[in-house]
């Protein structure tokens, strides 16, 4: 399919091929709203792909847009569909399978009830996390889910590499297993050690007094409680 060619849609208007994604994926415009998505050729012949800015209708077959005005440039409809994509959208999950088990709770189900929740939050330059507060959360809603700084919402990456099989922040230099950890967006060595166990055990200890620093340094206490929840299972981790 080339770039700048219109296909028609079986219920929401007329298209538009801007970019050919890897793996064969392809980003596509909706001419009445300017929504984007990525989709496949298949949706793009059958018709079936649908503009998720029209109202009234079906998001990712969970979600219902019962905005009462336009919402092309709404920060509140872009954090609300992108959470509804996480949970539900099959194209999301066939490139991210990790957001399979994801769910958003009956209230969010509809966009005016995450747009109330969203209205009275910190939200600017921030993004929507389902589990600092609650670690291993896969359920969206107000009672689990907040706004976080870019910096926090990458701190608890700490999972061990499904490619070298070395634990995170340990990587073999030749000479040993050298540990390096990221602090405040500067990466800091913490030296090289004979075994992956014993470098993985000094990135877990440093990892855990990092993420209990910034813990006391949270204002919001349910944040500040779920980091040291998480600061308990950073440590607790056997290599």
């Amino acid at each position: 399919m080339l770039c700048g060619i219109i296909h028609n849609t079986n219920n929401s208007g007329k298209l538009k091929v801007i970019k050919h994604n890897r793996g064969g994926w392809i980003k596509v415009e909706f001419i009445d709203t300017g929504y984007t998505t990525i989709t496949s050729p298949g949706n793009i012949r059958s018709g079936g792909i649908r503009d998720h800015l029209l109202k009234k209708q079906s998001v990712f077959g969970f979600g219902v847009n019962d905005a009462d005005y336009l919402i092309k440039n709404c920060p509140y409809y872009k954090r609300w569909i992108g959470m509804i994509g996480r949970c539900y959208s099959e194209n999301l999950h066939a490139r991210q399978p990790t957001y399979k088990d994801c769910t958003v709770c009956e209230e969010w189900k509809y966009f005016s009830g995450f747009k109330s929740w969203m209205e009275k939050q910190d939200w600017k330059g921030k993004h929507l996390d389902k589990d600092i507060i609650k670690p291993g959360n896969k359920h969206y809603s107000p009672e689990n889910c907040c706004f976080v700084s870019p910096a926090l919402n990458s701190l608890l990456n700490y999972k061990p590499s499904t490619n070298s099989g070395l634990p995170i922040g340990v990587e073999n230099n030749g000479d040993g297993f050298r540990v390096n950890m990221s602090i405040n967006g500067k990466n800091k060595s913490l030296g090289t050690h004979n075994t992956a166990k014993e470098a993985g055990e000094v990135y877990c200890k440093a990892k855990t007094e990092h993420v209990l620093e910034i813990a006391n340094q949270q204002a919001d206490i349910r944040i500040k409680n779920g980091l040291i929840k998480h600061a308990e299972l950073i440590e607790n981790v056997i290599f």
